[in-house]
């Protein structure tokens, strides 16, 4: 993801406000999976996601990646 996308996906955007609250991180996945899905993640889905961030639990990046990816989802783009 380029400087562009990075600064509109990041900024003081939803990830910002999903990262500061206070909840756990499969809440921090059902958020991005709603916003972009408009679906909770499945127990598979969930699953890799847990280990893709491992102990990186408050680290904007990876949710900005995960933001990324799903917006680049074949699910996303058929059902948008």
């Amino acid at each position: 993801m380029g400087d562009t996308l990075r600064d509109r996906i990041g900024g003081n955007g939803r990830i910002k406000q999903i990262l500061g609250s206070p909840l756990v991180a499969q809440r921090h996945y059902d958020e991005l999976f709603i916003r972009v899905l408009c679906r909770h993640p499945t127990k598979e889905e969930s699953g890799a996601l847990r280990n893709l961030v491992g102990e990186a639990v408050k680290d904007q990046s990876v949710y900005e990646d995960i933001f990324w990816s799903l917006l680049n989802s074949t699910e996303f783009t058929f059902n948008h």
